[in-house]
């Protein structure tokens, strides 16, 4: 994460939302952050803690299904639609709408009132949604077309007549070990 700020990948607009432009990895780690801030502070709101509280079983299992979904949504068009802030509230919603850790319509309202926002928790409803239905709708491509994407990249790369030319070798060597024998 300090590599994010250290790069000025981050980027603060003048109505306060923050764009962050992140790999994959930065992805999780950033929903790693936001999610043990969420759960920390729910944890002890209310209480007067002198240590932190740990998380219990649920709560780390639903930060895990919040990664896998980062997984998914990152071979979507979504990481080239939406900021990564919003890709990691969708699918923190998504692991929570599985294992029911927190209250999320109420996380959302109160985030968007602690930043002051311009935009209303029904627009950021409206891209979390978005965001959900192109995972919903991606198709992993085949294996046959796996395997014709494959070639096509072999072929962008100068790989293929590399690899066509080392066949040619190996079968005028079996061609003339047979002749031989």
């Amino acid at each position: 994460m300090g590599d994010l700020v250290r790069n000025s990948k981050i980027t603060i607009n003048s109505d306060g939302r923050v764009l962050i432009a992140a790999s994959g990895a930065e992805m999780k780690d950033l929903l790693s952050i936001v999610a043990e801030f969420y759960l920390s502070r729910n944890l002890t709101q209310g209480r007067k803690l002198s240590m932190p509280v740990p998380y219990d079983n649920n709560h780390l299992i639903c930060l895990e299904t919040a990664k896998e979904e980062v997984d998914k949504i990152m071979v979507t068009d979504a990481p080239l639609l939406f900021p990564p802030g919003q890709l990691a509230l969708a699918a923190l919603r998504h692991a929570n709408e599985v294992h029911r850790v927190l209250d999320y319509e109420r996380y959302l309202e109160n985030m968007l009132i602690r930043q002051n926002s311009i935009h209303s928790s029904t627009e950021l409803i409206q891209h979390l949604n978005a965001i959900d239905s192109s995972v919903r709708t991606y198709k992993f491509p085949s294996e046959k077309d796996m395997k014709h994407i494959n070639r096509e990249l072999r072929s962008c790369w100068g790989l293929s007549s590399h690899d066509d030319s080392k066949k040619r070798d190996k079968k005028s060597k079996h061609k003339s070990k047979r002749s031989a024998g």
